[in-house]
């Protein structure tokens, strides 16, 4: 291991589980931080190890799902606890230092995760709710958040295309009721779409159409911990790579 930013760097950020660190070119980027941060991105320069602020985003960027490439950034959802949940897509462009934000806010209920699938555009992993319908439909509703609702019959997590106006596309609704605190990435692999959640594994491919998933290791399932702590982020990635 090799620290590249100094410890006391990090009382910057202090502890946020809904901030994300993206990896944009040779650039890092950090999304959101507790009370007033929840607004600032940060960029981290790996070659001059110096951290760079940038515009407040109008909406909070905590608990978002973060596409980005070597010239802008795109989040879309947020939360905050002065603000609570929001779907707005907000884009910066790191050049002009503007943020545009779409003029509606889709369905936001807990942490997302994103990615850009090559000939498809921005996809989304929604955080479960509780819903009726497609999103993207005149038929949908949005029921009241219930926290302990993971296994109702009106709970589900959504995979979703995002337009750049923020218009919401239902693609298909995952097998399994799922949420993203972790890392916040969905990954496009060939065809498939592999999204890592708080509880499991789940991947849907375009061409057919179709889902698998994949059970946890049981001794994650054996933990006593609460649904703010328990997270498959950090093994599910090193599986991936």
């Amino acid at each position: 291991m090799e620290e590249i930013t100094s410890a006391s760097e990090g009382s910057r950020f202090r502890s946020s589980l809904g901030s994300r660190l993206v990896l944009l070119g040779k650039r890092l980027l950090v999304t959101g931080t507790p009370g007033r941060g929840a607004h600032t991105p940060w960029l981290f320069d790996l070659a001059e190890g110096c951290w760079t602020r940038l515009p407040e985003a109008p909406h909070p960027i905590p608990s978002s799902a973060v596409l980005g490439t070597v010239d802008s950034v795109t989040i879309i959802g947020g939360w905050s606890k002065e603000r609570s949940c929001h779907g707005y897509t907000q884009t910066l462009s790191f050049q002009k230092g503007i943020w545009n934000s779409s003029t509606s806010s889709g369905p936001w209920r807990r942490p997302g995760a994103g990615c850009i699938m090559r000939g498809i555009g921005a996809l989304v992993a929604m955080g479960w709710m509780e819903s009726k319908g497609q999103i993207g439909q005149p038929s949908f509703q949005l029921l009241r958040r219930n926290g302990a609702a993971q296994l109702a019959a009106s709970s589900s997590s959504k995979l979703v295309k995002v337009g750049v106006d923020g218009s919401m596309q239902e693609i298909a609704q995952m097998p399994c009721a799922d949420s993203y605190e972790h890392n916040g990435e969905v990954y496009a692999m060939g065809e498939d779409v592999v999204c890592i959640g708080r509880d499991h594994i789940q991947a849907f491919n375009m061409a057919k159409g179709s889902w698998r998933k994949w059970e946890l290791p049981g001794q994650l399932g054996r933990d006593n911990s609460n649904s703010w702590v328990k997270h498959c982020g950090s093994w599910a990635l090193a599986w991936l790579k």
